[in-house]
């Protein structure tokens, strides 16, 4: 009685879910205690269940399965050896493909082998711990509908087992996927011709999509993460209407939308420079394509018997276009420039072309990261070139409104703390972004300088710095009288020139208005200057200084020092004193230069 209630039990928790393929953990279920743990040891078959053999290290290699359970839990041990590797579970009296329903495998397993045709199977639960499975592991697995992966994806190995092609091609009765986050790839026609499959979740830690879903007929729609830069074949998705090609992905692989016979509309990124062979042949719903001026190769076949296709514009960067790049379009026009390869092959195609203006290739931002406080606005400007481009408008987008809003014409507003990016899109699908990292309003600014002695004519920079964790991009200085100081840049940095001698403040304001304050005291230009020492004698190694004297009642805060010979004296300091060390034996002259030209001179012996 006690063993018949744990088989109930189990087949209970092997059977939630189906019809939902869970990659890594069963969401809401008690699952993952079990996927964990591989079952323990007392629900586990009996040791005499399997056909064994032993490796050269003394572990288990499961080879066959001669028990009566059709849900089968391997061990962890038999007959005290750790259980390594499941190669099969072939039985020679009877055909386990028909009879085994479920498989779940122990935390030892590290190496699955084929299981093929298992057309009963319906639940698989894998530990973490693999690291090598069997091409076309579960190769048609008809009524499989419900499998635990491990988090992280299984690293290649070399000979018959890696993590690779065709896993669970053919998994007629699979209908959702998640892939785990941490997975990086999806490995080659891994769900290929699994043809119920509708949902498909992809984390943004993968990168790379290796034709995982070609001939996936009921998937009608998936997002790919913007983290994915390879992008495979969805060839033969015939109800496939929606997909995104992330920003990042440089190539459009061969078949890569293939038989796509419901495709409508696709925006391929400007990040693309080559589309290759047969990338969108058959896709007899596309109706129009602009292929951004970042793509310089068509390849063979690549709009192949688009029947509908009546518009695809081509740019001027296209310089190679294979000569049955488009073929059996009956319905086309190329749009592109005059004269322009796109031009000359229509014509020597007898495919009828419409000149169009010049395409933008590119955009730049004013800004490319920055930094604003909570509330602040900032303008971004977009400039789009060739200077002769037809259309220059941007559209504007943020990746996350609860940190960033933008208006149409480039406006941003601060909305809360974070790390968000605010995009620029020209018409022909030309990006540009602007990293914004989002702080705290500033409670407190202080100017470089609190007070400050100009002399006439001379011209300073001050900056301003922010209390720790806040952010303003927009810092507004101002002079008190504009005739003593005249401000000559007010926007981050405060740049001044001293006019007449008297005295004027400076004053630096954030967005929020916080306030800081420089005294400038603007005195007459010095008409000479001289340095407290004229003559030194050092040895190699030892450092002096000199420093800077005007007459009274003149000012000067711009005092530079040189050195005539750096390589017997190096100046280590060379503003308002003069600082250097002695190299090596020789003379060298240390000089002071005023803002207006006066000048003084130190003669410097270096002995050993």
């Amino acid at each position: 009685m006690e063993n018949s209630k744990k088989k109930k039990v189990l087949q209970k928790v092997l059977c939630v879910g189906l019809s939902v393929f869970m990659l890594g953990a069963y969401a809401g279920t008690a699952i993952p205690q079990y996927t964990n743990t591989g079952i323990v040891a007392e629900a586990a078959n009996s040791e005499a269940d399997f056909y064994t053999t032993e490796n050269s290290d003394g572990t288990i290699a499961i080879i066959g399965y001669k028990g009566t359970s059709s849900d089968v839990v391997i061990p962890s041990y038999i007959y005290g050896q750790k259980v390594v590797q499941v190669d099969a579970l072939s039985n020679s009296k009877k055909d386990n493909k028909d009879f085994i329903t479920s498989i779940t495998f122990p935390s030892t397993v590290t190496t699955i082998g084929k299981f093929d045709g298992y057309t009963k199977i319906k639940s698989i639960v894998f530990p973490d711990t693999i690291t090598k499975i069997s091409v076309g592991a579960f190769h048609n697995c008809t009524s499989l509908t419900s499998v635990t992966l491990p988090k992280k994806m299984p690293n290649p190995s070399d000979g018959s087992y890696y993590y690779g092609y065709g896993i669970f091609l053919g998994c007629t009765a699979l209908k959702s996927v998640t892939i785990p986050s941490g997975w990086t790839e999806i490995p080659a026609a891994m769900f290929s011709d699994c043809k119920n499959l509708t949902t498909v979740n992809i984390p943004n830690t993968v990168t790379k999509i290796n034709g995982a879903f070609s001939g996936c007929t009921s998937l009608k729609s998936i997002t790919i993460p913007n983290s994915v830069t390879e992008l495979g074949a969805f060839g033969d998705c015939t109800s496939l209407t929606d997909i995104n090609i992330p920003y990042g992905v440089k190539c459009l692989e061969s078949l890569v939308f293939q038989n796509c016979t419901s495709l409508k509309e696709i925006t391929i990124p400007s990040s693309v420079t080559e589309i290759n062979g047969e990338a969108f042949s058959n896709c007899t719903s596309l109706k129009e394509i602009n292929i951004p001026s970042s793509v310089t190769t068509i390849g063979h076949l690549a709009f192949y018997r688009c029947s509908n296709l009546q518009k695809i514009v081509i740019p001027e960067s296209v310089t190679t276009i294979d000569s049955a790049a488009i073929w059996a379009c009956p319905n086309l026009t190329i749009y592109g420039v005059k004269n322009s390869y796109a031009h000359k092959y229509a014509n020597n195609h007898d495919i009828p072309f419409k000149t169009m203006e010049v395409q933008p290739s590119s955009v730049a931002l004013n800004k490319t990261s920055m930094s604003l406080g909570v509330g602040e606005t900032y303008q971004l400007t977009a400039t789009v070139s060739p200077s002769n481009a037809g259309n220059k408008t941007v559209a504007w987008r943020t990746s996350n409104s609860k940190i960033l809003t933008v208006t149409s014409n480039g406006l941003v507003t601060a909305k809360g703390t974070g790390v968000a990016w605010i995009t620029a899109k020209t018409s022909n699908g030309i990006e540009k972004s602007c990293k914004i990292t989002v702080k705290n309003p500033p409670s407190k600014i202080t100017l470089t300088k609190g007070i400050l002695t100009l002399g006439v004519g001379e011209s300073f920079t001050i900056g301003s710095n922010l209390n720790d964790g806040a952010a303003a991009a927009k810092r507004t200085y101002r002079t008190s009288n504009s005739s003593i100081v005249k401000m000559t840049r007010t926007d981050w940095v405060g740049e001044f020139v001293a006019v007449k001698p008297g005295v004027a403040y400076v004053t630096v304001r954030t967005y929020n208005g916080k306030e800081s304050t420089c005294k400038v005291t603007v005195k007459p230009a010095p008409t000479s200057v001289k340095l407290n020492k004229t003559n030194i004698t050092l040895k190699v190694g030892q450092s002096a200084s000199v420093s800077a004297i005007i007459p009274d009642n003149t000012g000067c805060a711009k005092r530079t020092f040189s050195s005539s010979n750096s390589s017997i004296v190096k100046m280590t300091k060379t503003e308002w004193t003069g600082n250097f060390t002695a190299v090596k034996p020789g003379t060298a002259y240390v000089t002071v230069k005023t803002y207006n030209g006066k000048t003084a001179t130190c003669k410097v012996t270096v002995t050993r």
